[in-house]
């Protein structure tokens, strides 16, 4: 089963998309000290970890049938004030992200 997902967020509208299958990993370095991490965990679930030096942003994908569920959390890092969200070409530095829409699909 291959899973795909879709996240949204308010800094410069900027898209994520990230695929992946049961039993691999990933992990890529980012500009500036960031990595991102892909994961398929066990449950049918899909685990995206991208951490900056200020803050980190975790997506989770879980399947159940034919549907899923997508789920987005921020957080800052101690001592900082501001997100960084890397968009693939810039980073965006803002007070909060605001998740405006998650979507997931199963192919």
């Amino acid at each position: 089963m291959k899973f795909m997902a879709s996240a949204l967020v308010a800094a410069g509208a900027e898209s994520m998309d990230f695929a992946g299958r049961l039993g691999s990993t990933s992990t890529i370095g980012l500009p500036g000290g960031s990595s991102a991490q892909l994961r398929v965990t066990p449950g049918n679930s899909l685990q995206l970890n991208v951490t900056s030096p200020q803050s980190t942003l975790s997506a989770r994908v879980t399947a159940s049938g034919n549907s899923c569920n997508a789920t987005v959390t921020t957080g800052l890092r101690r001592g900082f004030r501001e997100y960084s969200l890397w968009s693939g070409s810039a980073y965006y530095y803002c007070g909060k992200p605001q998740i405006v829409q998650t979507k997931c699909h199963i192919h």
